[in-house]
């Protein structure tokens, strides 16, 4: 009898614990978003989504949408997190580490140019990516190969800040990833000559957009800081997380979480399409990226005049 209390005891303590070291890594996940540029990224476009819902005299959606962010998102984000971190073996220490990495003065302005530098290169593959669409709209046989220019590096750019930039592009292994992401959405099989000549062509572009971008937007103290982080083991698993399969990061069951609340909350979604449209406006526009067809200096070459009718 004593040894099945002590059994029970024992049981009862190692299920405590267990929820114990639950509750201690959510907090940990918690703590580090804190740090997280990708979160104060995802907490931005979550104020856009409140356009997704009708504006009406029902329910004010911007009191809504703030009680969301004060209220809901962290624990959301946090239980979303949690299975892709621990799958990657990213453990409490290691988000400890990270965050006291990124807490300090240094380590926050580096997050911050490190924001600034992705925005530029998203914005600056903007024209080419047009230039791609354009080509390929124009196209008389489909498949065939593209006409594409090459991007040329900043005449201003020094050897050393470029060789160290190149290093650290190598490290992160952004072009492998964003040729991942590809792969990601066609077999090798189904590549045709037109596939294969954007491939090539990102594989030998994005580097020095990458780089133009950074000589616009980190400084030489950023390149030193992202070196010391990268010999951080718990780092490196972070920079791995980057690497995550889109079925992995399931973007849909966040947006899902949040369509379920503010509905609960009196909200109703918006069916007109116009609706959708603004939305995408004003989640590009974040990027700089205007719209109007009329203006705009990435698609004003673009002769859409003669294709409304196709």
């Amino acid at each position: 009898m004593k040894k099945t209390r002590l059994i029970i005891a024992l049981l009862v303590m190692l299920v405590a614990a267990n929820g114990y070291a639950q509750d201690s890594y959510r907090e940990a996940v918690k703590q580090y978003l804190n740090v997280d540029e990708q979160f104060e990224q995802s907490k931005a476009a979550m104020e856009t989504l409140k356009m997704l819902f009708v504006n009406d005299d029902k329910v004010d959606l911007d009191q809504l949408n703030e009680r969301y962010l004060k209220e809901q998102f962290v624990d959301d984000y946090s239980e979303h997190l949690i299975p892709l971190l621990q799958a990657r073996n990213i453990t409490e220490a290691d988000l400890q580490e990270v965050y006291s990495l990124l807490s300090t003065p240094q380590g926050k302005t580096y997050s911050a140019h490190m924001v600034e530098w992705q925005k530029e290169v998203r914005r600056e593959m903007m024209k080419p990516m047009f230039d791609m669409f354009e080509a390929i709209y124009d196209m008389e046989q489909p498949g065939e190969a593209l006409n594409l220019q090459p991007i040329q590096p900043n005449a201003d750019i020094d050897a050393a800040f470029a060789t160290k930039m190149k290093k650290i592009l190598d490290d992160l292994s952004l072009v492998q990833t964003l040729m991942e992401k590809m792969d990601e959405l066609s077999s090798a099989d189904s590549r045709d000559e037109t596939s294969q000549n954007i491939r090539d062509w990102l594989k030998d572009n994005v580097p020095v957009i990458a780089l133009n971008a950074a000589y616009v937007k980190l400084t030489d103290e950023d390149l030193d800081y992202v070196q010391m982080l990268l010999t951080k083991e718990s780092f490196c698993k972070f920079k791995d997380f980057s690497n995550i399969s889109a079925d992995e990061l399931n973007s849909t069951a966040m947006f899902t979480k949040y369509l379920e609340w503010m509905k609960a909350q009196g909200a109703t979604v918006n069916e007109d399409p116009a609706a959708a449209m603004e939305f995408l406006k004003a989640l590009m526009g974040d990027e700089g990226i205007d719209f109007n067809f009329d203006n705009n200096e990435y698609i004003d070459d673009i002769d859409l005049g003669d294709r409304k009718s196709n």
